[in-house]
């Protein structure tokens, strides 16, 4: 019996140590977010060619600078991401 529950043991520790090793799960971030908005609020865009700067948090909105090949746009949504707008500065 002694040696069923070091199996079980050796098992559990070993699973543990292999859990730990893998890298962690990475959320999309703000950057993301933002990125897919301008996507959505201007027609034509690659994801690629975006670089979002000055992400800006207000009461139930947020806003952002965007640089894309059009030029700089200002961007808002909701606190959410959603609904975006973006006006070309």
């Amino acid at each position: 019996m002694k040696l069923s529950w070091r199996l079980v043991l050796g098992f559990l520790v070993s699973a543990l140590a292999l859990a730990a090793c893998l890298p962690p799960f990475a959320l999309p971030d703000e950057e993301y977010f933002a990125k897919t908005a301008t996507v959505a609020a201007i027609p034509g865009l690659q994801r690629g060619a975006i670089v979002i700067s000055d992400i800006r948090h207000e009461s139930k909105r947020v806003s952002w600078q965007a640089l894309t090949p059009e030029g700089v746009f200002n961007c808002d949504a909701n606190q959410y991401f959603e609904w975006p707008a973006c006006v070309r500065r």
